[in-house]
Formats: structure tokens, C-alpha cells, sequence
């Protein structure tokens, strides 16, 4: 029995095929145009590690800072101890969410972004950027100078300062100087505001702790009348040694509150866009 031969199909037209053999050139063409989704994020979960770093660094140097300038006297130092831990929070949850973002990525998004803003508004309040400061923001300017400038508080920072023996830097420092030479040195605000008269006050400068007062007094500042030619007094009582004692210690906090508002915005951002790079690689 003649067994039935299947005749051959025919094939697809030499188009087709040279149409399906350009599609599947451009296709393996395509990712090579544009870099792996998988790279962009891992390049930006490095670089929030990389950013994390100096925040690790400024709680060491808190931590090691210590009180010193007689800052205790206006409760610093608690305040010091908050922005500690909420660095140290602030970098152990940035890290864990970087390397837990493929399985919580929302929720390690909101949790980072909290404390996040929390620095952000911190710094902002150290710095005074507020444009209706409260005197109720512990750290803000107008707080600290209402710490500084109150009676009760003065008197033991004073007593501080006059401990720390900065008067009697200056008088070593200056000891064989010329009154031309003595106006030239560059003394820190303390030691310019209690340690020697205004300039207002146009006093003849004899030695450190001894200026020769005016012959027509009164003076129309009040820490001219303020100055004692004693080395236990000197401008301890006058409002530039607070003022002094204000710029010293707000200087230091202010560059505080620059760097919390800086790198607040820098981990946002960097968090912002390893967010959105995480969501396209998982449903892009």
C-alpha cells in the first residue's frame, strides 16, 4: 500500500523574514542604548551611603565637642544631646533603608523622610531663619539671647568666663605691646567685650587691665561708666562682654544649624530619587 507523501509547506515571504530579523536587531539594539535600570539605582544607593557619611562625623564631633565657652549656663548642652540622637537616628535609617528598598520601598520612603524634615526645620530654627522667631524655640537667636541676657543667668556666666582665665590670655598676649600694636590683635568676641573697654568710650589704653578714663565724664554708653581698672571686674558687667559671650556661642550653633538645614535637603533629595528609581525597576 503507497504510503502518502506530505507535501512541503511553504514558507514565509522574504519579507516577513527580513522584517522579523530587523525587529529582533532593534530589540537587542535597545538595551544597549540606555543603562540598566538596576545600575542607576544601585549607583544612587551608594551615593546616599557617601552622603550619610559626614552625619556620622558631626555626631562624633558632638559627642566629643563637649560644653565649653560656659554654655551649660544656658541648657546647650541638652539641646546638643537631642541633635546627637537624631543624627545617629537620622543615619541608621537612611542605611536601613538603602539596603531594604527593593522590599519596603514606600514605607522606608515616609519613615526616612520624617526625621528627615524634623533636621531640616531644627536647623532652620538654630539658624533664625524664621521670620516670626518664638522666644519658645530652644536654640533659636532670640531664645539664646533671652538666656544670656537674663540677670539670674549672667551672673554665673560671668563667673565662667572669669574662670576659663580668657582675661588673662589677653594680658599675656599683650604684654610688651604698644597701644598702636594692641588695637591690631584680633581677640574673640569675649575677650574684645570683657576684657577691655568700647572704643566708644575713647579710654587711653596704659596696659591690659588698665585704661585711663576721660576727664569729662558722663560717657553716653553705659559700659563706659561699667569699666573697672580691676582684674576681677573689667567689662564683666557690661552688655558687650554679653554680647561677646552671645556671638561666641551662636557662632558655633549657627554653623550647627547650616549643616543640619544642608544636609537634610542633600538626603532628600538623594532618597527622593532612589525612590522613583526603585518604583520604575520594580513596575517600569
Amino acid at each position: 500500500m503507497a504510503t502518502r507523501q506530505e507535501e512541503p509547506q511553504p514558507g514565509p515571504p522574504p519579507q516577513q523574514l527580513g522584517g522579523s530579523s530587523a525587529g529582533i536587531s532593534q530589540q537587542s539594539a535597545w538595551p544597549s542604548l540606555f543603562p540598566k535600570r538596576s545600575a542607576v539605582s544601585g549607583g544612587l544607593s551608594l551615593l546616599s551611603f557617601v552622603v550619610s557619611l559626614p552625619i556620622l562625623a558631626a555626631v562624633i564631633w558632638l559627642i566629643y565637642m563637649g560644653d565649653y565657652n560656659c554654655e551649660q549656663l544656658v541648657k546647650l548642652p541638652k539641646l546638643r544631646i537631642g541633635i546627637i540622637v537624631c543624627l545617629a537616628l537620622v543615619f541608621v535609617l537612611s542605611n536601613l533603608v538603602v539596603f531594604f528598598r527593593m522590599k519596603f520601598a514606600m514605607p522606608g520612603f515616609i519613615a526616612v523622610m520624617v526625621p528627615l524634615i524634623t533636621m531640616f526645620l531644627v536647623g532652620i530654627a538654630i539658624i533664625g531663619g524664621y521670620r516670626l522667631q518664638s522666644r519658645d524655640i530652644v536654640g533659636s537667636p532670640s531664645w539664646l539671647k533671652t538666656k544670656v541676657n537674663a540677670n539670674e543667668n549672667w551672673v554665673r556666666i560671668k563667673s565662667c568666663i572669669y574662670d576659663t582665665r580668657a582675661c588673662d590670655d589677653v594680658i599675656a598676649r599683650s604684654m610688651r605691646l604698644k597701644p598702636y600694636e594692641f588695637t591690631m590683635v584680633n581677640f574673640s568676641p569675649i575677650e574684645s567685650g570683657c576684657c577691655e573697654p568700647p572704643s566708644i568710650c575713647g579710654m587711653d589704653y596704659v596696659n591690659a587691665t588698665y585704661w585711663k578714663k576721660r576727664d569729662d565724664p558722663p560717657y553716653e554708653d553705659k559700659d563706659c561708666e561699667a569699666w573697672e581698672n580691676d582684674r576681677t571686674v573689667l567689662c564683666f558687667n557690661c552688655q558687650a562682654c554679653r554680647d561677646g559671650f552671645f556671638d561666641m556661642i551662636y557662632g558655633k550653633w549657627w554653623r550647627l544649624g547650616v549643616f543640619l538645614v544642608t544636609m537634610s535637603i542633600v538626603l532628600m533629595a538623594s532618597h527622593l530619587f532612589l525612590f522613583l528609581s526603585t518604583m520604575l525597576e520594580r513596575y517600569g
